[in-house]
């Protein structure tokens, strides 16, 4: 019986060498809390822990970077008073980061301070004049407050530098729409969607542009539609409502986008009613009313169709009286 016992206790033990020369080591930056901070790990809860202990010991430029770095974790937790504070900080520390003035930038235009938004993004550009994050943000800020000749400058010079941005085109095209030039927008979503730019809501654009411009949308919906796995997968159900347009159609899609986050179930409401709105706008004015109002209601102020909502209801013309205008 001893004799077995001491046979398995040196099996387990060949056994256990051998399974720690498969486990590959791991490096000590792999669990170093300024590594993490700097690089990121996905997860904004995880990230801010990490950062605040690398903050600790940290040196002064070292430290205006790992406050902006958790600074950014913040924002997407919505903590954006809390962001601002790191980034005023990290700016008092290192007043040239035309980084930290644009994630500056972003935590204010979300506390609905977009002058001092536009201010800290000029400030960025004046510093780095080639950072095409800080002239994207200065354009997404522009299209939410409806200087959309403002937005199709900033994002023609980053598209001009960048011209495999898919993004850049979607929104350009957006902002194209809001200044009734539908074939124009037409020509930037067809480019963001030859970019594989993955918006969600990028074929119910082109749809809405073609038929502003005389052409049929539904080709393009049923492409969209027919990579998606079922009426579940995301946006589907958005899809079918635009196929569909109708109060059937509109409550199946505001019952999928009832799962998941409480940011995402918000963010997907107002878009759904947001893009029903605009499709309503083709022809029916006082429900695409309705829709934007709704969108509002029931959406999340960070968005940027949150914004365009506003603009439809602000500026009163809620139809189109022709296709092409």
């Amino acid at each position: 019986m001893s004799m077995a016992n001491s046979e398995l206790r040196h099996m387990l033990l060949a056994l256990l060498l051998v399974l720690f020369a498969l486990v590959p080591s791991t490096p000590s930056e792999a669990t170093d809390p300024r590594t993490i901070c700097f690089a990121g790990s996905g997860k904004p809860k995880i990230d801010i822990v990490m950062c605040t202990r690398a903050l600790m010991p940290a040196k002064a430029l070292t430290r205006a970077t790992l406050l902006m770095r958790r600074a950014r974790a913040r924002i997407q937790l919505e903590d954006d008073a809390r962001a601002l504070d790191d980034l005023t900080e990290a700016l008092a520390i290192n007043p040239l980061s035309s980084e930290a003035l644009t994630e500056k930038a972003r935590a204010l235009r979300f506390l609905d301070r977009p002058e001092e938004a536009r201010e800290a993004l000029n400030e960025a550009l004046r510093i780095s004049p080639n950072n095409t994050v800080a002239r994207t943000t200065r354009g997404v800020l522009a299209l939410t407050l409806g200087d959309h000749a403002g937005a199709i400058s900033d994002l023609s010079a980053v598209i001009a530098s960048k011209p495999g941005s898919g993004e850049s085109y979607a929104l350009r095209g957006i902002a194209h729409y809001f200044l009734d030039n539908p074939d124009q927008s037409l020509k930037d979503f067809n480019e963001a969607s030859a970019r594989d730019f993955g918006y969600a809501y990028l074929p119910l654009w082109i749809a809405l542009t073609r038929e502003r411009v005389g052409k049929s949308g539904k080709e393009i919906l049923q492409r969209a539609r027919a990579t998606l796995l079922d009426n579940q997968d995301w946006p589907a159900p958005v899809i079918a409502m635009y196929q569909a347009p109708d109060p059937a159609s509109l409550a199946s899609a505001l019952d999928v986008a009832s799962r998941g986050s409480l940011q995402l179930r918000k963010a997907r409401a107002g878009q759904i009613h947001f893009m029903f709105g605009e499709l309503l706008r083709l022809g029916d004015a006082t429900k695409a009313k309705r829709a934007f109002e709704a969108a509002i209601r029931n959406g999340d102020p960070r968005t940027v169709e949150y914004a365009l909502a506003q603009q439809r209801l602000r500026a009163g013309k809620l139809s189109n009286t022709s296709q092409n205008n």
